[in-house]
Formats: structure tokens, sequence, C-alpha cells
């Protein structure tokens, strides 16, 4: 499994749970930037990928993936064309996108081979949504309102699509401004044609990033939960910056669990998943020694 970051650090919004507003990736020069991923990388890590089985792939991470613009010798390109060149020449058997949804081209998903499609609304009311997810944009007066027409508009182009792809999950997330109204989020969407299930989402804990937005006590559950387990993903789900850096986990807003000499621009993924950072870090997690970003 595979997760990138076709757009990094550039969103139209500014959620205080995300990471991205800690986002701190780098050019060969140190310089801290924000941007696209280059379609030359992309299509490098899609040639290695088919060299070997995979499985998934997750177009998003710390950005608005619809945002995304690569450019070639060959013209212009967006994320309808990452998903379908992931899934012919990548070889990927799954992919899926996530998307604040306020974007006016979002029916280029119908067009092309996405298998799951993750709207994020949170909220059932223009005051909680603001709270939630707001704005990028100064002034930005009636962006629930436009998200919920642009949303209702693509369910419903996607309802006369033949195929009725991809498959559509609307979420929210659990937090105090939330809970309240969970039911009534479950009720409105789950009746509206083209949406096929609804998810719920519980705040990831990410403390060394964003300490504030969970709780002492929820941290502590997690943390009794998961106990000295290590993380899965260091053994079968691998990451990639918008900037070509291979990163240890995708969550890793500061760019602190990655290597030197770890990028698609000077070496391979494989090289660098089996080399001697990842392994390092896979012996580190059996032997119950987590290190702190």
């Amino acid at each position: 499994y595979m997760i990138i970051e076709p757009v990094g650090g550039i969103c139209g919004r500014k959620c205080p749970f995300c990471s991205i507003n800690v986002i701190d990736r780098r050019d060969a020069s140190g310089k801290s930037v924000t941007g696209n991923m280059k379609w030359a990388h992309f299509m490098k890590l899609m040639e290695e990928c088919s060299k070997h089985t995979v499985y998934g792939l997750s177009t998003y991470m710390l950005g608005e993936p619809m945002y995304y613009r690569g450019n070639s010798d060959l013209g212009a390109f967006d994320i309808a064309d990452v998903i379908d060149v992931a899934k012919q020449l990548g070889g990927f058997q799954v992919v899926n996108l996530s998307t604040f949804a306020d974007v006016p081209n979002l029916s280029r998903l119908l067009g092309c081979a996405l298998d799951d499609l993750i709207i994020s609304i949170d909220g059932i009311d223009a005051t909680v949504y603001a709270e939630n997810r707001p704005s990028t944009k100064a002034n930005d007066v009636g962006a629930f309102e436009r998200t919920l027409e642009r949303v209702h508009r693509f369910l419903e182009m996607k309802s006369r699509f033949l195929g009725r792809t991809p498959h559509v999950i609307l979420q929210c997330i659990n937090k105090s401004n939330t809970a309240s109204t969970i039911t009534d989020f479950i009720r409105y969407w789950i009746a509206v044609d083209g949406v096929d299930s609804v998810f719920i989402k519980n705040l990831d804990s990410m403390r060394a990033w964003i300490p504030d937005v969970v709780s002492d006590e929820e941290d502590a559950i997690k943390a009794a939960q998961v106990g000295a387990m290590p993380c899965q993903h260091i053994f079968g789900i691998g990451a990639v910056f918008f900037n070509g850096v291979f990163a240890a986990c995708c969550h890793d807003a500061r760019s602190e669990l990655t290597a030197a000499y770890g990028d698609i621009e000077t070496s391979s993924f494989e090289s660098w998943w089996n080399g001697p950072f990842m392994n390092e870090l896979r012996r580190d997690h059996i032997s119950g020694q987590f290190r702190m970003p």
C-alpha cells in the first residue's frame, strides 16, 4: 500500500485539527516549500510500482488533491490523470481520494478510475462547519452552502453516471461541537442518492504536531489501547511527500521521519524502503522503542 501527497501545504480550508498547520517540506537547498508533485516524479514512482505487486494507493496527505496540476512535454495533468495512471501504469488495484469538496472540478472524478471518494463535511450547519473547516479566503461568506451545493450536484451526476462509481463516503469528525448532531448528520446524508456510506471519524492523536486538539485523557486512552504495538505503516505502507521525499509516516507534518538519501529524484523507493533507515526504525518498534519527532 502507498500514500502519496500530490499537493503539499495548499488547501482551501484551515482546519484546526489538521497538521497542515505546521507542515514543513523543503527543497534541495533547504528552503521550506509548498506545491504540486512533479509529474516526472510521479511517473517514475508509478513505473517502479509496476514492477511489484501493489494493492492500494491513497492520493492525499497534507494538501487538497483536487488542486493538483502537473506538467510535462505531453501537456498538463490533473488529479484524474494521477488516478488513471496509478491504475493503468502503476498497477494499483484500488485508488482512493479525500477532499473538502468546495472545488469546481469534482465531476472529473466521474470519468476516471477512482474507486473510493471521501468527502469531509464535518458539520450539519454553517456555524459548526465554519469552526471545523474555516476557509483560507478572507470573508468567504457562504462557504458551507456553496460546498453543499457542489456536493449535491456531484452526487446527482454520479447517480446518472453509468457504473455509479466511485464509492462515495460522507465523513464527519466526532468532536465536541459535532457530537450532539452526529445522528442528524448520518440521517441526512445516508438518504441522499449517490452516497454509499457515512463515516464518523475520531480525531487522530498527533500530539507531536497539534498538541491542543486531543485532550490528555483521550490521548492516554489511545496510548493504552496501542501499548507497545509497532506501527503497521513502517512494515507495509509507504509514503511519498509532494517534493519527492520518501517518508516513514504519512502523518509526518515536519518531515522528521525521513532520510537524507531518500527521494525519488536520486534513488528508488525500493532501495530506501529496504535500506538502513527503515530497517533500523522497524527494529526500534519491534523492541518497543518509539521515536518522538
